[in-house]
């Protein structure tokens, strides 16, 4: 029965941290002068945060992983953007 509870509680912190992390990102990226007009998708999952869209130049793509690292709670970024040639 304890062990039930615990899991419980581990997953309910996880989609917690999943469900801040996500608007936070996107909050950052949208602030940001250099990523402020890319379309680019984030989602978490279990702190891995998966960023896809497009961006203008390589500049753009590696402020946007940076600003995702920045988040508390992200341990590590994927970066899908392509650049567009």
């Amino acid at each position: 029965m304890i062990d039930r509870t615990v899991l419980a509680v581990i997953d309910h912190n996880i989609q917690g941290s999943e469900a801040v992390i996500t608007p936070e990102v996107k909050a950052k990226l949208l602030a940001n002068s250099v990523t402020r007009g890319l379309s680019i998708s984030v989602q978490t999952f279990k702190g891995a945060v998966t960023l896809i869209g497009a961006a203008e130049t390589e500049h753009q793509k590696t402020t946007a992983a940076k600003i995702a690292r920045s988040v508390v709670g992200v341990k590590k970024v994927n970066n899908l953007v392509r650049v567009r040639r």
